[in-house]
């Protein structure tokens, strides 16, 4: 079992951009996706800091997968059908 998979620290700091930047490899966001993204970030932020009620502790693998799905989702549904063709996803 990894130190993730134990609840230990996560391989990059949980953030809506660690989700972006697997997605968005090759994709040029517009400014109003960008500001979206801002966004998008700053809810998995506070859905992170509600779920770790205070904690000084790093996100479990399962707590982490839950606010990385919902982010995914989010960034999917803000790009444009072609930009959606080029990602990996």
């Amino acid at each position: 079992m990894t130190a993730d998979e134990e609840g230990g620290a996560s391989r990059a700091p949980a953030s809506a951009y660690s989700v972006a930047a697997r997605i968005l490899e090759r994709i040029t966001l517009t400014p109003s996706q960008t500001a979206k993204m801002r966004a998008i970030d700053h809810k998995y932020q506070q859905a992170l800091y509600a779920m770790l009620g205070g904690a000084d502790r790093a996100p479990t693998a399962l707590e982490r997968a839950r606010l990385d799905d919902e982010a995914e989702r989010e960034i999917m549904e803000m790009l444009t059908d072609e930009q959606r063709a080029r990602s990996d996803r």
